[in-house]
């Protein structure tokens, strides 16, 4: 083989490598943001299932969340940097490392209780908050 041929098929063989990891570095990255948003949801989500309860109990959402205050000791764990319960039950929290934020907000229509999630970035969390 010659020279010239070699050395094109190295070219060749760099391009696709390059090209490569052109386009799986920045879905590990998405993917990366979403797994650690994910994890610190379902940390959260302890408070919500809370909050859910009392809904339910009292039948209202009105004053739900003011037996829920998330102490800042725990934001480390959580991996957040502002996480809060507002008195209707409405939990708004930012993730530290990625700066994503969600707010749940909770519902109630006909005695049963549902949450609305909205969040953004929207290619960094869940699908039922985009």
């Amino acid at each position: 083989m010659s020279k010239l041929k070699c050395f094109l098929l190295g070219m060749l063989g760099a391009i696709v490598v390059l090209a490569t990891a052109a386009i799986l570095a920045p879905l590990y990255c998405d993917y990366d943001a979403r797994a650690a948003l994910s994890e610190s949801l379902q940390q959260l989500a302890l408070y919500r299932d809370a909050i859910a309860e009392h809904v339910t109990k009292e039948g209202s959402v009105e004053s739900s969340g003011v037996e829920f205050l998330i102490p800042s000791e725990a934001f480390t764990q959580l991996n957040v940097d502002y996480a809060r319960v507002f008195p209707d039950g409405t939990i708004v929290m930012r993730h530290a490392e990625h700066h994503q934020i969600v707010i749940w907000e909770p519902s109630m229509t006909a005695g049963q209780i549902s949450w609305k999630c909205v969040g953004s970035p929207q290619k960094d969390v869940p699908p039922e908050c985009r």
